[in-house]
C-alpha cells in the first residue's frame, strides 16, 4: 500500500515537471504562440492543432509537398517561414536529390490573418493562391520564371 502511495506522489510530482520540458507540438519548440519546426528533418507540415499560434517557422526541413489542409489547425497564423527544404540547384549540398517543392493552390487561402510568408529557397515553379491580408511574400531563390495571374491579392 505505501509503494502505491509513494508511486502515486511521484508521478504527481514529475509528470508536471517532464509535460514542461516537452514541447505541446513535439517535434517542434513553442512557447504557446510561436512553434519552432526549424532543421527538424520534417517531410511534411507537422499536425499542430491551436487556435492560439501566430508564428510557425518550418525552415531548413525536407519538406517537399504542401497539401490544401496543412495548416488548417492554426487558423490565426499570422507568421509562416518555409526557407530551405527544397533548394534550387546551385544552392544544394552535394548529394542531395534534385526537388521541387508543390504548394496544394488552395494551401493559404484559409489563413485570413496571414500577414507574412517566407518561402525562400524552396525551388518553387508556381505560386499558390494567396490570402488578401498578407502583407510580405519573399519568394527569393525559387524556380520561378513569370507570373499569369495577379497571385490572388488586391490590386
Amino acid at each position: 500500500m505505501m509503494e502505491h502511495i509513494l508511486i502515486s506522489l511521484l508521478v504527481w510530482f514529475l509528470v508536471p515537471a517532464v509535460m514542461g520540458i516537452y514541447p505541446r507540438f513535439f517535434p517542434c519548440d513553442d512557447d504557446l504562440i510561436s512553434v519552432d519546426c526549424m532543421g527538424r528533418d520534417l517531410t511534411s507540415v507537422p499536425h499542430i492543432r491551436s487556435t492560439e499560434v501566430q508564428s510557425l517557422n518550418l525552415n531548413h526541413n525536407e519538406i517537399w509537398h504542401v497539401g490544401s489542409k496543412a495548416f488548417s489547425g492554426v487558423p490565426n497564423l499570422r507568421n509562416l517561414t518555409m526557407m530551405w527544404n527544397c533548394a534550387p540547384g546551385r544552392y544544394k549540398n552535394l548529394g542531395i536529390p534534385l526537388c521541387s517543392l508543390k504548394i496544394d493552390s488552395r494551401a493559404f487561402v484559409a489563413l485570413k490573418n496571414l500577414q507574412t510568408l517566407i518561402l525562400t529557397g524552396n525551388s518553387l515553379t508556381t505560386i499558390p493562391a494567396l490570402p488578401e491580408c498578407l502583407q510580405i511574400l519573399d519568394l527569393e531563390l525559387n524556380n520561378l520564371f513569370s507570373l499569369k495571374d495577379p497571385l490572388g491579392t488586391p490590386s
